[in-house]
């Protein structure tokens, strides 16, 4: 057996499990926090006592659940994309391609002089641009007796 094998313990993501499990616990506090505040205001209505301490703490306890649910399912959700994502790696690993074969010599590797070089940049940059510049001045050509015709005025209303 080889010792680089790893345990299926080596395989668990803990940081995607902890992230699981927060998740889901803050929603379910978030809505045990939201129902009970949610029944003490109702018990406050019912009796219909003026006790504005109470109901302020109950409408505050119902908002902060209400919250911390929201909270929770926005971690399931970006739990289940985390979980997408490493399942989609384990499953289809990257795959890289190494030739053994080198395509180039050390012959191939010496050095040109800085001057070459530039004069080859150069002269492959001008014909680009002449190529490039010939069918428009062929198409426009104007002769010195040449008159360009105006543009007839419009009617104005």
């Amino acid at each position: 057996m080889s010792s680089n094998a790893s345990s299926p313990l080596a395989k668990i993501n803990i940081p995607l499990i902890v992230l699981w499990l927060a998740s889901v616990i803050v929603a379910v506090l978030g809505y045990l926090w939201m129902t009970s505040s949610n029944s003490g205001q109702a018990a406050l209505y019912t009796s219909g006592a003026a006790d504005y301490d109470k109901l302020f703490v109950a409408q505050s306890g119902s908002t902060v659940g209400g919250l911390l649910i929201a909270v929770g399912v926005l971690g399931v959700l970006l739990a289940l994309a985390a979980q997408a994502a490493s399942r989609k790696q384990a499953v289809e690993p990257e795959v890289v391609v190494f030739d053994d074969v080198d395509e180039f010599d050390d012959e191939d590797l010496i050095e040109a002089p800085v001057d070459e070089v530039a004069l080859t940049e150069e002269t492959a940059t001008d014909e680009a641009t002449t190529d490039a510049a010939k069918p428009a001045a062929e198409d426009e050509t104007v002769t010195e007796n040449q008159t360009i015709p105006e543009a007839e005025p419009t009617e104005t209303r």
